[in-house]
């Protein structure tokens, strides 16, 4: 690099003359201290550092037109750097509409612009479709909230109604019970009167068939009454006639 410099720097005839003879001024003092100038402005910024230039340049220094064309370039790569850092970093914080300005960019630099302002212009419409996802997300936890809230509401209901069941079923059956109680206490008291009633029938069978002996019994004494009471009076007659 420095033979390639120092070759720019060499002093070159002019029609024959030298720059000394054309100016009347030595050049070689001039054109090394344009050189050192140059070379720390390369290493400067060889080493990350895009602000410095070189400054104080001597037009009549052979190399001054690489000194202007290092320093504009150097203009260039730090705006691009700049550009650059400012666009994405609004990006990640989700300002999408501040984006590398192009002005001034020139070649691969104008291209390299346009290829950051594509990427930050997807990156916003995957923000915006993650953001729509994430709304319609919340949609659905809202809605499966209210749901929720809705379904409790309505277990709660149900299980309420199946208190009120339950208790209305334990005092049904409470009065099941209590009836079967009584109808087979009532079953005991009709069994019993079926039985006294049996009886009595039982008994009023025997009666009657008691009454219906002595009745017959007291026709037989009867009609044996009579046939005494006939046989007498035959034989009363019968004496009589004696």
């Amino acid at each position: 690099m420095n033979g390639i410099l120092k070759n720019l720097f060499a002093a070159r005839p002019d029609n024959g003359k030298s720059a000394e003879a054309t100016t009347g001024q030595p050049d070689t003092g001039a054109a090394e201290a344009a050189l050192a100038k140059l070379s720390e402005v390369l290493a400067a910024a060889a080493n990350g550092d895009l602000e410095a230039r070189v400054t104080g340049i001597d037009e009549a220094v052979p190399g001054a037109e690489a000194m202007h064309a290092l320093n504009q370039l150097l203009d260039m790569t730090d705006a691009y750097v700049r550009e650059t850092r400012a666009s994405l970093d609004a990006a990640q914080e989700g300002r999408f509409h501040r984006l590398f300005l192009q002005r001034g960019m020139r070649g691969v630099f104008a291209q390299g612009a346009g290829i950051i302002n594509a990427s930050i212009a997807r990156m916003q419409q995957a923000a915006a479709e993650e953001q729509e996802r994430a709304r319609r997300q919340a949609e659905r936890l809202e809605a499966a909230k209210g749901f929720g809230e809705h379904l409790d509401s309505t277990v709660e209901k149900l299980s309420e109604a199946a208190s009120r069941l339950d208790e209305l079923a334990q005092g049904l059956q409470s009065r099941m019970e209590r009836m079967i109680d009584e109808g087979e206490q009532s079953a005991a008291n009709a069994r019993e009167a079926l039985e006294g009633a049996q009886a009595v029938a039982s008994g009023a069978h025997e009666l009657a068939s008691s009454i219906e002996e002595i009745a017959r019994q007291a026709a037989e004494s009867d009609q044996a009454v009579r046939q005494v009471r006939e046989d007498v009076g035959n034989a009363v007659n019968a004496t009589e006639k004696l």
